[in-house]
């Protein structure tokens, strides 16, 4: 190759780099957004509901939520709902025993329980309805047990305290006014396995917990906002 030969080629990589990639990526990312933006609004909408729902419910800051749910969209939607409220909310494994989770409600004085019907083991449907029945019998502070269709599972009904997820939140509001919290607000309640005796609650806050969130995001996964999309 010729030297007039090797700087037309290294002229249009660089042409490439400055105009071509940068157009690419451009076009990729309207496409992504255009495809999220459509998609946007009902998400949207479900998670005011679900806020709507929550504080339907009697839910209100400083109030404790336990939720023992498998891998379900629902069971983020809940977090972020008890977030939004001022909630504290304690995410107790869908494979901890009926015991388990009587501990943890218990020491939490949970208000309210978010669980499923039941959830998919080896490809057969198990109840987790069941495990949560033993748990919140006799428990004072519980007054209402909300439950996601996961499995359509026949499961024990409690009138007055068990409400089916999908009734109650249609029927809330889809609009709500947020509450502004200090950075100090519990944001959720982490227990110990309980492995070495009994489990003990840590407490993280809105504003401590982001702020270790977002320093791990930017030094350890290293993500920048000048050079990535997220």
């Amino acid at each position: 190759m010729s030297d007039d030969q090797a700087r037309d080629a290294a002229a249009e990589a660089e042409r490439d780099r400055l105009v071509v990639m940068p157009a690419i990526r451009a076009v990729v990312l309207a496409v992504l957004y255009l495809l999220l933006r459509a998609d946007l609004a009902p998400r949207v909408l479900v998670g005011v509901t679900v806020l709507s729902a929550l504080a339907a419910l009697g839910l209100t800051a400083g109030d404790r939520v336990a939720i023992y749910m498998p891998m379900v969209p629902e069971a983020i939607v809940a977090m972020l709902a008890c977030a939004r409220l001022g909630a504290m909310h304690s995410v107790v494994f869908a494979g901890f025993s009926a015991s388990a989770l009587r501990a943890r409600v218990e020491d939490a004085e949970a208000k309210l329980v978010i669980t499923t019907d039941g959830q998919y083991r080896r490809g057969k449907a198990a109840s987790l309805k069941d495990a949560v029945d033993e748990a919140v019998s006799g428990q004072p502070s519980v007054e209402h047990v909300l439950v996601v269709r996961r499995t359509g599972i026949d499961v024990n009904w409690t009138e007055g305290r068990d409400l089916w997820w999908h009734e109650t939140v249609e029927a809330a509001s889809t609009e709500h006014t947020p509450e502004a919290f200090d950075s100090e607000q519990p944001l959720f309640l982490l227990y110990t396995s309980g492995t070495t005796g009994k489990p003990k609650g840590i407490v993280h806050t809105s504003g401590g917990y982001l702020t270790q969130s977002a320093y791990t995001h930017y030094n350890v996964f290293d993500l920048k906002p000048e050079t990535d999309v997220y």
